[in-house]
Order: structure tokens, then C-alpha cells, then sequence
């Protein structure tokens, strides 16, 4: 009676199904972070959803135009990425930028204006496409840092990323004041960011983004060109980018403006 009841399969002699052993997960199976093209084409578009918090050194050895000396600028600059419902490449972008500066013929180093723009952006076959607001605050702690000036506009900007390695467009950005020190002068000028980056193998990339500048109130002109050279990579499990550039001013008109810039710039990826 109890063979007959015993649940056991051995006992009427059939064979054992070996067991299965549960899945381990090796460790080149093991999650790494996404470097890959895709990846690395998002961290340098500038209007890509993209979490970021970017350093930035600006150093101007010389200038033209009346302006003798040299100069600092210490950049922090975050990226809030806001996804629409349903969407990962489309959505809201915030970007805030906050300067330090140490002006001509000064030591010590001063809070600058702070800026910032809300962008709407649209994901499509051959790129990104963003529009929205941009706001500068006149937060300068010294009169040397910054314009005095309340100042909002629009802002626009156009990425082409379906060229094989190639990414290729530009921010535009015009501030306009609204109120301020009724002592320093008003602000409406454009600025104009062509950008073109491309991509080499391991992360790395060459890149210009030199800002010209078109200043509407007294004619004013900044015609610079940049080269730099960059890469994407990790410190342990935190993807960076890496990015040094050159800059020369083939072209001012009446404004003061920098001969030569190095701008060093070190940024925390966050996918």
C-alpha cells in the first residue's frame, strides 16, 4: 500500500530528469553602460534628451578692440531632460547655465549672468528640432561680469544625425531686454551656434561650435571658428565626455573681443 501511494517515480524505476541549474548570469553578460553610436551621438547633440552636467574653463589669452589683458570663465551647466508619455527622443529640454568670471585686469572671480532655455523638441528620421523660450538674469556680482539686464527671447535649434557619423546644425539664441539698469545699455542680439561634429572610432570625435555674435543695437560683430577634438568614455561605470577646443576670431567690429580662447570641457553623462 505504501508503494502504491509513494509520489516518487524512482520507486517504480523510471529514470530521474537531471535537474535544471538555475541561470547565472556571466560576467561579460553583465549590463554596461550604453556606449555605443547612438549613445555617443546623443551626448554631443546639444539639444538631445540627454541628462548632463557639464564644466566648462574658458580661457581668452588676449583681446582686440581697446581690451588688453587676459581672461577666465568657469562654466556649470545642467541639462534636464523631460520625455513626453510614450517617447524617449521627444520632449522638453532645460538647460541651465550658470558663470563665473574673472574679468580683465581683475583677481578676483565674480558670479556672471545666468541663463537658461526651455526647449520643446521634435525627434524625426534625420534629426531633432527644438524651440522655446531663453531668459538671461542679471545676476552678475560685479559690473565687469555682466549687462545689467533682464533679458528674454526665443531660442531655436536643428540637429541632422542621419549622415553616418556625421552630426550637423546649430543653436540660435536672441536676448532682448525687458528692464534693468536704466545706466548700462540695452541688450538685443543674436547669438548663433553652428555645429558640426564627427565621429571617429572609441568614443572619439572632432567638433566647432564657435557662437557668432550679431548685436542689434550698435552694429556690432563676433565672427569666430573653433576646432576641437573630444571623447566618450568611462570612469568606472560613469560615462563622460572629455572635450578640448581652439578658438580664433577672424572677424570683430565694434565690440571688444577675444584673439584667442581655449575652452576646456568636462562633462557627467546621465543616461
Amino acid at each position: 500500500m505504501a508503494l502504491l501511494l509513494s509520489p516518487s517515480p524512482a520507486v517504480w524505476g523510471e529514470p530521474q530528469p537531471s535537474p535544471t541549474p538555475p541561470a547565472v548570469e556571466s560576467a561579460e553578460e553583465a549590463p554596461v553602460a550604453p556606449l555605443h553610436a547612438n549613445f555617443a551621438e546623443k551626448a554631443t547633440n546639444a539639444i538631445s534628451l540627454l541628462g548632463r552636467i557639464k564644466l566648462q574653463e574658458i580661457y581668452t589669452p588676449s583681446f582686440q578692440g581697446g581690451k588688453s589683458g587676459s581672461e577666465n570663465t568657469y562654466e556649470f551647466q545642467g541639462l534636464l531632460p523631460i520625455p513626453w508619455p510614450g517617447s524617449t527622443e521627444s520632449g522638453q529640454l532645460i538647460r541651465l547655465t550658470v558663470p563665473f568670471t574673472r574679468p580683465v585686469g581683475n583677481n578676483a572671480t565674480y558670479l556672471g549672468d545666468i541663463q537658461i532655455f526651455d526647449l520643446m523638441t521634435v525627434n524625426f528620421d534625420w534629426g531633432l528640432v527644438g524651440a522655446g523660450p531663453m531668459a538671461v538674469f542679471p545676476s552678475a556680482a560685479s559690473r565687469s561680469a555682466g549687462k545689467g539686464q533682464w533679458q528674454l527671447g526665443p531660442a531655436l535649434g536643428l540637429q541632422i544625425t542621419a549622415i553616418p557619423r556625421w552630426q550637423i546644425g546649430f543653436l540660435a539664441q536672441n536676448p532682448i531686454s525687458i528692464a534693468g539698469d536704466a545706466s548700462r545699455s540695452n541688450v538685443n542680439e543674436l547669438w548663433l551656434q553652428p555645429m558640426v561634429t564627427y565621429h571617429l572610432d572609441d568614443g572619439w570625435y572632432l567638433n566647432s561650435d564657435a557662437q557668432l555674435t550679431f548685436n542689434w543695437v550698435n552694429g556690432g560683430r563676433q565672427y569666430p571658428v573653433n576646432l576641437g577634438v573630444g571623447r566618450i568614455f568611462e570612469i568606472g561605470d560613469q560615462p563622460v565626455n572629455l572635450n578640448l577646443l581652439y578658438e580664433r576670431m577672424i572677424h570683430s567690429q565694434n565690440t571688444a573681443a577675444p584673439t584667442d580662447t581655449i575652452k576646456l570641457r568636462f562633462t557627467f553623462l546621465l543616461p
